[in-house]
C-alpha cells in the first residue's frame, strides 16, 4: 500500500481492518510522511498499521521497517533522484475582496483554508484570470506548464480563457482541463505525461504520485 498515510477514511481504514482480520494476507505500507496534520489522525493512523507504541503517557512511532532513501537508491530499489533548482516569482495581483462577511470576519477558517465565498469570488474574477494567462505569456520559453486552481469554477474559467486568447494570439499551445467531475480527467493526465499537451490546468489531480518530469513552469 503505497501513500499509506491517506489511508484516513472510513471506508479504507475498514478495508484494511477486515483484511487484517484474515490473517492470511501480508501488507506491505509505505510511506515517507508517516504523520498527519493532527494528533488524533496521527494516532489513528499509527494504530492502523501497528505502528504505534506507548511510552508513558507518549505516542511513539515504531515502524515494523524503516530505511532511508539513500540505502534504497544505493540497492538500487529507487532509481538516484535529482533534484530540479527552480527558481520562484510571486506575481502581485491587487485585487480587493468582498464578501459581505462583517469588517472583522477572517477570510481563512480555522485550518488557514479559504472560506468557499472568497474562493467562488477568486475562481470569477476576470482580472485574476487575465493575470495567469498574461504571466504564462510572458514565460513562453517556459512551454510545459501546470497550473494549479482553487476550485472547479476556476479551473474551467481559466482553460475557456486560455482557449480564447491563444485563439487571439495565433499561439500555437495545447491546453488540458483535468478535475474530478470530468470524465476525460484521466486521459488528459496521461496526454500531459505523453507530450501531446502543453499546458494541464487542474484542481488537485496532478498532486501524489503524478509524474511528469518534462514540466517547466508550475503557477499555484
Amino acid at each position: 500500500y503505497d501513500e499509506c498515510h491517506h489511508a484516513k477514511g472510513n471506508k479504507t481504514i475498514k478495508f484494511i481492518r477486515d483484511l487484517k482480520e484474515l490473517r492470511t494476507v501480508f501488507m506491505l505500507c509505505i510511506t515517507a510522511t508517516p504523520k498527519c496534520s493532527n494528533f488524533h489522525n496521527t494516532k489513528k493512523l499509527w494504530e492502523l498499521f501497528d505502528a504505534a507504541k506507548k511510552e508513558g503517557n507518549k505516542l511513539i512511532l515504531q515502524p515494523i521497517y524503516s530505511v532511508g532513501v539513500e540505502a534504497l537508491e544505493n540497492n538500487k530499489i529507487l532509481a538516484h533522484a535529482e533534484f530540479a533548482n527552480p527558481s520562484s516569482q510571486i506575481t502581485e495581483k491587487d485585487i480587493r475582496i468582498a464578501c459581505n462577511l462583517g469588517e472583522d470576519t477572517p477570510l481563512v477558517n480555522e485550518k488557514k483554508e479559504l472560506l468557499p465565498c472568497v474562493k467562488d469570488f477568486l475562481a470569477n474574477n476576470k482580472d485574476r484570470l487575465a493575470k495567469t494567462y498574461e504571466t504564462f505569456k510572458n514565460n513562453l520559453k517556459f512551454r510545459k506548464t501546470i497550473i494549479f486552481t482553487i476550485n472547479i469554477a476556476e479551473c474551467e474559467n481559466l482553460f475557456s480563457l486560455f482557449n480564447d486568447r491563444l485563439t487571439y494570439d495565433n499561439l500555437n499551445i495545447r491546453v488540458g482541463c483535468a478535475h474530478s467531475k470530468r470524465k476525460d480527467a484521466q486521459k488528459v493526465l496521461k496526454q500531459f505525461q505523453d507530450g501531446e499537451l502543453d499546458v494541464l490546468i487542474n484542481v488537485n489531480m496532478a498532486t501524489t504520485g503524478y509524474n511528469a518530469p518534462k514540466t517547466n513552469t508550475v503557477i499555484i
